[in-house]
């Protein structure tokens, strides 16, 4: 029979080892949002040194609040927000065809548009269900409103420094 010092030494080994182990699995991180950058200090308002590459792996060095200094596979190294981040590396995917729009793959398909559906917002099987429903036209249009505006990385900026929002937060 093991003494209670034993199974308390392998035990502590074994609790010892999970840690190590999540700690291990913690060394990575990877970039999961588009416009992240690498900053100078961990703050907002720090000069940025480079920009990050959606998806691009980071080894974390320390972490700081709500802000990872880590370096780059290049070698840079530099402060990110963690809500730019995330723990769980990307899936592969793979592709055929041109790759004009990367090495992308999806189970989407889509039949050819025409000027109008890229205008409009609502192609003409979505317009007649619509009617169908009884969708009333003012929600129709406000879609079509919708759909037709679009914002720059700037002013997706500007919004969070003002509402100070993410790593704008105080």
């Amino acid at each position: 029979m093991k003494s209670p010092v034993v199974k308390i030494a392998c035990t502590s080994l074994l609790l010892l080892a999970l840690l190590a182990g999540a700690a291990w699995a913690a060394k990575y991180v990877w970039v999961a949002s588009q416009g992240a950058t690498l900053k100078k200090e961990p703050t907002a308002s720090s000069e940025v040194s480079s920009k990050l590459a959606l998806n691009q792996r980071l080894s974390v060095l320390e972490r700081s609040g709500r802000w990872y200094r880590v370096r780059t596979d290049n070698g840079r190294s530099g402060w990110v927000y963690r809500g730019r981040i995330t723990g769980a590396r990307p899936k592969k995917t793979t592709s055929s065809g041109t790759k004009l729009f990367g090495d992308m793959s999806s189970d989407v398909r889509a039949d050819r548009a025409t000027t109008d559906r890229a205008i409009r917002g609502l192609n003409p099987q979505t317009a007649q269900y619509a009617r169908s429903t009884g969708t009333p036209e003012q929600y129709r249009k406000a879609l079509d409103n919708v759909l037709d505006r679009s914002i720059t990385q700037k002013e997706v900026e500007a919004f969070l420094k003002r509402g100070k929002v993410g790593e704008y937060a105080q």
